[in-house]
């Protein structure tokens, strides 16, 4: 536990040391599998050094069980204060991301939202339309974390040969959600755009 308190802290320093020039970076994020852990709190050598558990309501009043780690929330929280990260939800919570899962983990983050209704999903899936229509319209390097993104074979070969000067794609594994090791890409990330 001491060396992920120390990763954490050594993270958190990363984060305070990136120089505040530039646009903040998109960041397309997921929520079940990503914030939320599917299952179990995680254990290993890649996980923060503790995880909560509780019910997250959404505006239909239904409670849902969560697992979410404080620690990202931080990393989360101190990356948007700082203005180095933008957060885009993408999702199928879809607009209580912002108005039920942000309040409920500690998030005070993004409220745009990328709803299923809204994206032209006749051909792909609807997040990948998402993040095509993104990079159409507004062009510029971007992040995107979701758990699914391997399920689906065009999104697939999309990330498999998509150009790392264009983006960060990261997939963590719904029963661990995002680790360290991915905010320590994301900052890896953020340095060299800023340097």
């Amino acid at each position: 536990m001491a060396d992920q308190v120390t990763r954490f802290h050594d993270l958190m320093n990363r984060i305070e040391s990136l120089a505040l020039t530039g646009v903040p970076v998109p960041w397309f994020l997921d929520v079940d599998g990503v914030l939320n852990v599917i299952g179990p709190k995680p254990g290993g050598e890649d996980t923060w050094s503790d995880y909560q558990r509780g019910p997250v309501p959404n505006s239909q009043g239904y409670a849902f069980p969560f697992v979410w780690a404080p620690e990202l929330v931080e990393c989360l929280n101190y990356l948007v204060e700082r203005r180095l990260v933008v957060i885009r939800w993408l999702t199928t919570w879809e607009y209580d991301a912002p108005t039920h899962v942000s309040p409920a983990l500690g998030l005070r983050v993004g409220s745009w939202v990328a709803a299923t209704d809204q994206a032209p999903y006749l051909l792909d899936w609807w997040k990948f339309a998402a993040i095509k229509e993104f990079m159409a319209d507004e062009g510029g390097f971007f992040i995107w974390s979701d758990d699914d993104i391997y399920r689906d074979l065009p999104t697939r070969q999309f990330v498999d040969f998509l150009d790392p000067q264009a983006g960060l794609v990261l997939q963590p594994n719904g029963r661990r959600g995002l680790c360290p090791s991915h905010l320590e890409q994301v900052v890896d990330v953020l340095e060299r755009l800023r340097t």
